[in-house]
C-alpha cells in the first residue's frame, strides 16, 4: 500500500493511501483550522476505510504543509484546490466527499460544482454559510450588563462575518461571496447525501439556558436545510455526541460512509 506525496498550486496532500481494489475515493474534509494529515481524530476512519478503498487527507491552503494563498478566499477557491488535490494524486472519480464542520460547506460545494463526480456526500455536524447571521439573530438584544459567556459568544459570531476578515476562525472565507455562490449553485440534485448532526452543545458557565435553546434549534434547521438539498438527502441526530462526532462515535461516520460507497465491501 502506498502514500501518494503532491505540491499542487497551494495545498499539499500528504496522506493518499492507493489499495488495488477499485472503487470511488473517500475524500475527507476537516474542520476549520484543522490540517487534515494532522488530525488525529479521523485517522481511525482512514484505516478503517483504506484496506477496501483510496482514501484522502490533505491540509488546505495554508495549514500544516501547505503554502498559503492569497486572502479572503471564496468557496470556489477552497474547491478548485480541492480538484487539483485530486488531479495530483491521480484519483479519478468516482468521489465520496466526507465534509466535518467547516469542511461540509467546501464538499457541498464540490458536489454542487462537479455534480458528475461525486457518488455520495456525508455531512458531519457541517456549518452552514448562513450560520454566523442566523444565529445572531437568535441571541437576545446585545446589553451592557448581558454574561460574559453570551457576550463572547457573540464576538465569535461576528469577525467570521467582516470583509476583509479579521478572524482567520474560518480560515479567511470571504462570507459574502460565498454566500453569493452558494445560493447560485448549491444543489445536489439526487446525489446520495446523509447528514450526522450532533445532539449536544457545551457551553461556557454563565450562558443563558434560553439562548442555548433557541441557538439549538437554530443549528438543527440548517441541518435539515442542507439534507434537503438532495432529493436523497436525509438526517440522522448523533443524540450522544458534540461536534466532533467523528471523534466520539466513529463508528456511525464508517458505517455512512459504507453506505455511500458503491459496491464496498463490509
Amino acid at each position: 500500500m502506498g502514500t501518494a506525496r503532491f505540491t499542487p498550486s497551494f495545498g499539499a496532500a500528504r496522506t493518499a493511501r492507493r489499495p488495488p481494489a477499485a472503487g470511488p475515493t473517500i475524500v475527507l474534509e476537516a474542520g476549520s483550522l484543522m490540517p487534515g494529515t494532522q488530525d488525529a481524530g479521523w485517522r481511525p476512519i482512514r484505516d478503517a476505510l483504506s484496506a477496501k478503498l483510496p482514501v484522502l487527507l490533505y491540509d488546505r491552503a495554508g495549514l500544516g504543509q501547505s503554502r498559503p494563498a492569497p486572502v479572503p478566499r471564496s468557496l470556489s477557491a477552497f474547491t478548485a484546490d480541492l480538484r487539483a488535490v485530486l488531479r495530483g494524486a491521480g484519483a479519478p472519480p468516482p468521489y465520496v466527499l466526507v465534509g466535518a464542520s467547516f469542511g461540509g460547506m467546501l464538499v457541498l460545494h464540490y458536489a454542487s460544482q462537479h455534480p458528475a463526480e461525486v457518488a455520495g456526500v456525508l455531512l458531519v455536524d457541517a456549518t452552514h454559510p448562513t450560520h454566523n447571521q442566523r444565529a445572531l439573530a437568535a441571541l437576545p438584544p446585545e446589553a451592557a450588563d448581558e454574561p460574559a459567556a453570551l457576550r463572547d459568544f457573540r464576538k465569535e459570531l461576528v469577525g467570521p462575518d467582516r470583509l476583509p476578515p479579521e478572524t482567520d476562525e474560518w480560515e479567511h472565507l470571504d462570507v459574502p461571496a460565498s454566500l453569493a455562490e452558494a445560493r447560485a449553485i448549491w444543489n445536489l440534485r439526487a446525489i446520495p447525501l446523509i447528514v450526522l448532526t450532533a445532539g449536544q452543545d457545551t457551553w461556557a458557565p454563565g450562558f443563558p439556558p434560553d439562548a442555548a435553546r433557541r441557538y439549538a434549534q437554530v443549528w438543527l434547521d440548517l441541518q435539515m436545510e442542507m439534507a434537503a438539498l438532495s432529493t436523497r438527502g436525509q438526517q440522522r441526530l448523533v443524540a450522544d455526541s458534540d461536534h466532533d462526532i467523528h471523534v466520539s462515535r466513529p463508528e456511525l461516520v464508517i458505517a455512512a460512509i459504507r453506505e455511500l460507497a458503491p459496491g464496498l465491501p463490509a
